[in-house]
């Protein structure tokens, strides 16, 4: 099953997600109706939106410069814009 927040687009994709900061370690789990993920760093002076950035990095092997969080920084729903990546291929390392 896919969920259903993840978009397409000529550069790139568009993922809504749930993130939980000052979680026991960092995690990953798809839902049918989202994406959780769970981040070490607390919420405070952005830290867990740079820790959140660097665990999609290092996860999809690509350069921090191409995750953006466009959508909800100072919230626990976010949504984030990865360019140079398909739907299946961020699907397909987030399952690994």
């Amino acid at each position: 099953m896919r969920p259903v927040r993840i978009k397409s687009s000529p550069d790139g994709i568009s993922v809504s997600i749930k993130v939980k900061p000052g979680a026991k370690k960092n995690s990953i789990s798809v839902e049918p109706d989202c994406i959780r993920v769970k981040i070490s760093e607390p919420p405070v002076d952005g830290k867990a939106n740079a820790k959140l950035v660097d665990f999609f990095s290092e996860i999809l092997d690509l350069p921090k410069s191409a995750i953006r969080i466009s959508r909800g920084s100072a919230a626990k729903n976010k949504t984030l814009n990865i360019r140079g990546i398909s739907e299946d291929f961020f699907l397909e390392r987030i399952s690994e």
